[in-house]
């Protein structure tokens, strides 16, 4: 049984990417502290889709939905740090399979980065900057083995090569601060309680 939330409207949507990856997630199995970070993620970057939806006409489609954030999509959230808070404690407390990422991303953060991995399907960065939680999915966990590092190595490669596209464990997205067309989401829902089923 999934705890995954119920479907947004792109999500329930058989014409849109992410319905086939919030199937996916459906049957994937997660704990269920992993599923509240999915749910956590999907709700703020459908929220941000919402609110940046001038920034959706350059990626099309695939960047509809909750799940979409699974492309590699650079999320920042207003949200006074109550998400990283929230995902950090996670991972402190062995609720979530994760790691602390000092030293090895590109990404800036004011605190300690932390990844939460989602096995098949990569791993979910997160740290904090001016107060802001930002996110984005990965296609490559670096906490999980050489085979994986070296996997991670190749992602950046790509990144590097696209001009900074994100590269996440469905694709590819031009949501990225450094070429400052990150996701801002100004009216953060609070964490998962909001909308469990």
């Amino acid at each position: 049984m999934s705890n995954l939330s119920e479907p947004d409207i792109f999500e329930a949507n058989p014409s849109y990417k992410a319905n086939e990856i919030y199937n996916e997630l459906e049957q994937a199995g997660f704990p269920d502290y992993e599923y509240r970070v999915l749910n956590d993620a999907r709700h703020l970057y459908f929220q941000a889709s919402i609110e940046n939806n001038h920034l959706l006409l350059t990626e099309g489609t695939n960047a509809l939905g909750g799940c979409a954030f699974l492309f590699g999509g650079h999320v920042e959230v207003e949200d006074s740090g109550l998400f990283y808070a929230t995902w950090q404690s996670y991972v402190l407390t062995n609720k979530v399979r994760g790691a602390c990422r000092d030293g090895q991303s590109s990404h800036h953060s004011d605190r300690s980065q932390y990844e939460v991995v989602l096995p098949n399907m990569g791993c979910m960065l997160f740290g904090i900057r001016d107060s802001r939680t930002w996110f984005q999915a990965e296609r490559h966990a670096f906490s999980t083995g050489l085979l994986d590092k070296v996997a991670h190595l190749g992602d950046w490669l790509q990144h590097k090569k696209s001009g900074n596209r994100q590269v996440g464990p469905k694709g590819f997205s031009g949501f990225s601060e450094k070429l400052d067309t990150q996701l801002v989401v100004k009216n953060p829902p609070s964490p998962w309680s909001d909308y469990l089923k």
